[in-house]
């Protein structure tokens, strides 16, 4: 996550907010994470619902705004 919040400052614009791209980070997290337990919500427990993987930070890394 370092890398990719010193990527996002070290090529910032004149626009650049950092607490905006903190929460636009934030809802990717949250949306990789229920894109991989969609398929279990049958079986879901409150500890896997609360659970954030690496998986999910790494994929919402590479997502683009387009993607969701």
């Amino acid at each position: 996550m370092l890398s990719y919040f010193t990527d996002l400052y070290e090529h910032r614009d004149e626009n650049y907010a950092n607490g905006r791209d903190v929460r636009n980070y934030f809802e990717k997290v949250i949306r990789t994470r229920a894109n991989r337990l969609s398929p279990i919500l049958d079986t879901l427990t409150v500890e896997q619902f609360r659970t954030i993987e690496l998986t999910d930070l790494e994929k919402a890394k590479e997502m683009k705004s387009s993607d969701w």
